[in-house]
């Protein structure tokens, strides 16, 4: 739970990274704001500090211009939802999830203000998970993130070692951990626009099942054994 002003939360988390790139989108105070303290504002309005992002909720016809004079930080306030932002000009900042080995998604709980949408110019990341009820710009798209990529993020994160899972090119996977060797078969394959893209009723991240199986977020899974293409599972190995 998120129990620090907004500006608490820049102050502590924001460090010197590159300028700001551009901030056509956000009312002056917020850009000079975060401009100060070093972070970064992308094209779309999205603020990254560190590690963090926030994403910018704005309402119907939406003017930054309109932002009450002498508005600062300090005036944004913690929504009821008690993990997004309210501030001054009818903005809404929300929190962007995006660990190693999940998809991007906002924080659990998050509530966008009623009409409140993502901006026209919104940059979704790879695997992004939009929030329920919240209606997306014409033409959005969000690019895939398969489960080769989710297991190379962990790989490049540190979270598992560079060769312990690989994805052969007969769509088998061999797992080598801990000097045990284990190959998996895909016991179940989403459509082709569904791999890479959030599943509703799944998990984030990948989870573990009984029988060694192993889900992710797309709907894929992979299992230990052997699968019949006309009868399901047969055997095992």
């Amino acid at each position: 739970m998120i129990t620090a002003s907004f500006k608490c939360v820049f102050v502590a988390m924001a460090i010197a990274i590159s300028p700001v790139a551009a901030a056509t989108d956000l009312p002056s105070y917020i850009v000079q704001g975060i401009q100060q303290m070093g972070a970064r504002i992308a094209a779309d309005g999205t603020i990254t500090m560190g590690t963090l992002r926030l994403v910018p909720f704005l309402p119907p016809q939406y003017n930054p211009a309109t932002a009450p004079a002498g508005a600062t930080l300090a005036d944004c306030f913690i929504h009821q939802d008690k993990v997004s932002y309210v501030c001054p000009g009818n903005l809404q900042f929300a929190f962007l999830q995006n660990a190693a080995g999940e998809l991007p998604h906002f924080s659990t709980g998050f509530m966008p203000m009623s009409g409140f949408m993502l901006p026209l110019d919104f940059v979704a990341p790879a695997g992004f998970v939009p929030p329920a009820g919240v209606a997306l710009p014409t033409g959005f798209t969000i690019p895939r993130l398969t489960p080769a990529e989710m297991i190379n993020q962990m790989v490049s994160a540190g979270l598992l070692p560079k060769g312990a899972v690989t994805f052969n090119a007969d769509g088998t996977v061999s797992v080598n951990l801990n000097g045990v060797s284990t190959a998996y078969m895909p016991w179940r394959l989403p459509v082709t626009t569904q791999q890479g893209r959030y599943m509703p009723g799944m998990g984030y991240g990948i989870s573990f099942g009984n029988g060694g199986t192993i889900t992710f977020p797309d709907g894929t899974i992979y299992g230990p054994g052997w699968y019949g293409m006309m009868g399901g599972m047969m055997g095992w190995r």
